[in-house]
């Protein structure tokens, strides 16, 4: 019998298309796990569409700890409101952590959360003002115990919290216009002042305009941004102890370095380009390593956090020192229900289980994500189950066609 030939009860060339169309992505799944018991094994994920609070439209994730608690925030379509939350992955809910005060005459009242610590403290900004006020002023927030705390006064009406650690340090900026400067702020002292930039050596042109922190670890290291003349930026780590150190001023002017994040092992990531195009980078022992980049370069923005195995994410992209830089679509469990209609846009964090955190394209709509690991099985029962999938979408066409004829 020709099965090709459908006026016999043999499958058909449609029904061939069809079972390849449901089963490709499958035993495509088996060979690339099995390829990677060769090496180290390749992650594979599940996702979570977290969603929108009530009566909003688009949401994106920023931080997560290390019990899956997921913070961001939730906006309408128009950005008139924005809404910091944090989900549950117990209740699969999201919860409005609510603002400090006030709407401006325009109705608009802002609020977003950046990073939660393993112990449930959240930080992030809030904007704050009086009745009827023609401009809402942000100011540095911390959430904890079901309420909102502003860690201020700033002598500035555009603050940032960015970072927590586990021991409640927060870091972030205050400024206005484009010049800002960083703060350190600790649960027993407050805000701590984090002292003056060395000044840079006399052959690079390099007009100090301001820092901005980005991620603290649990030792109170931070690393941030110093913002010199256009396009000048160099990125520093700091700590108590020891002040600012300067990171990239050996690059020479008009090289562009962002140190992002920094894990408890003193691993830093960041970002090396000239204004058009540029490398991600891992800082280790003072040392700066390129980490390469797709044949589409880094989307987003570049690396933008570092676990404590050394992973890091940014962009669409993971990385670590033994599989290299791996595109999170290609990721996707094949067994998802949300794979072929889900486009991972941009990831902010991950924590110390490979949990990773963002911004996705869900239909058209940009929601925050959750991308969890999953259990990879033995190779050999991985490819039975693929070959038993294959046998099984046969049957069911064969059946189909049968009761059809």
């Amino acid at each position: 019998m020709n099965l090709l030939d459908t006026g016999s009860g043999g499958i058909g060339l449609s029904g061939w298309q069809w079972a390849s169309k449901r089963v490709a992505g499958t035993l495509s799944f088996v060979l690339l796990i099995c390829f990677s018991y060769s090496a180290a094994a390749v992650p594979i994920f599940q996702i979570t569409d977290l969603g929108v609070l009530d009566g909003d439209y688009r949401s994106q994730a920023r931080g997560i700890n290390i019990h899956g608690q997921v913070v961001g925030s939730s906006s309408t379509s128009t950005g008139n409101r924005s809404r910091a939350f944090v989900w549950d992955p117990l209740t699969g809910t999201m919860t409005n952590l609510g603002a400090l005060s006030g709407v401006d005459r325009y109705g608009r009242s802002f609020s977003r959360a950046n990073a939660i610590n393993d112990v449930g403290q959240i930080v992030g900004s809030s904007t704050q003002c009086g009745e009827n006020a023609s401009y809402c002023g942000s100011t540095a927030v911390l959430w904890q115990n079901d309420t909102i705390l502003d860690i201020g006064p700033f002598p500035s009406s555009r603050v940032q919290a960015t970072d927590i650690n586990n021991l409640g340090q927060v870091v972030g900026q205050w400024g206005d216009g484009n010049i800002f400067e960083m703060f350190y702020w600790r649960p027993d002292t407050g805000i701590v002042d984090p002292g003056d930039v060395p000044w840079p050596p006399k052959d690079i042109s390099f007009g100090l305009d301001g820092e901005r922190a980005r991620g603290i670890n649990d030792h109170g290291q931070v690393v941030g941004v110093l913002q010199g003349e256009y396009p000048d930026k160099k990125g520093f780590v700091w700590d108590q102890n020891s002040g600012f150190t300067p990171i990239g001023y050996d690059l020479g002017p008009g090289r562009r370095i962002e140190a992002r994040d920094i894990n408890n092992l003193g691993q830093i990531v960041g970002f090396n380009s000239d204004g058009y195009s540029g490398q991600g980078f891992i800082m280790i022992d003072g040392l700066m390593v390129e980490i390469g980049e797709l044949s589409g370069g880094w989307s987003g923005s570049g690396p933008s956090s570092i676990n404590d195995a050394g992973q890091v994410v940014g962009g669409s992209f993971l990385w670590d020192q033994y599989l290299g830089l791996l595109d999170l679509n290609d990721l996707i469990s094949p067994l998802d229900p949300l794979y072929g209609s889900t486009t991972i846009l941009n990831a902010f964090d991950i924590n110390n289980y490979g949990q990773i955190v963002g911004v996705a394209d869900f239909g058209g709509v940009r929601r925050g994500f959750l991308a969890t690991p999953v259990p990879v099985p033995e190779p050999g029962t991985l490819a039975l189950f693929g070959i038993g999938l294959l046998g099984m979408g046969l049957s069911r066409r064969r059946k189909k066609l049968s009761q059809v004829a």
